[in-house]
């Protein structure tokens, strides 16, 4: 209760990443920016959001109060690749289109190279602890 959702249930957010509480930050697929409310629900952003977050909520853990926090401002463009589950993905980058092996093999790259970054078990150098969570159960209106 009290949260701020968009029409569509998604966190509206500042460009700051928070709420209409500013101590609840929300990124990802989650949130929708109210300065920018067009940015795609695409990995890529949410990856960009957690560096911003991760500093925000540093900040404030530190101070509450605090203005001193990190903006995030969306790239403009980006690559999307689908993988099509036959050894075949379909990669678009602004008005190119190509489908195949080789976008399955350029996104098999991207993310293993992506996920490689965070081996099983390991710690983040932040010291919190990754906890295993259920899905999130649908928010009502």
């Amino acid at each position: 209760d009290g949260i701020c959702q968009n029409d569509k249930g998604f966190f509206l957010v500042n460009k700051y990443l928070q709420c209409s509480d500013p101590l609840i930050i929300a990124l990802g697929d989650c949130n929708s920016i109210k300065d920018f409310p067009d940015t795609p629900k695409a990995g890529v952003f949410a990856v960009r959001q957690g560096p911003v977050a991760l500093a925000n909520l540093i900040s404030l853990l530190k101070q509450p109060d605090t203005t001193n926090l990190q903006e995030y401002i969306p790239q403009t463009s980006f690559m999307k690749i689908v993988n099509l589950g036959n050894g075949k993905a379909i990669t678009q980058y602004q008005r190119l289109t190509q489908t195949g092996s080789l976008s399955f093999i350029l996104k098999n790259h991207i993310d293993l190279k992506f996920m490689n970054r965070f081996p099983l078990g390991k710690v983040p150098s932040t010291g919190f602890v990754r906890l295993q969570c259920q899905p999130p159960a649908r928010l009502e209106k």
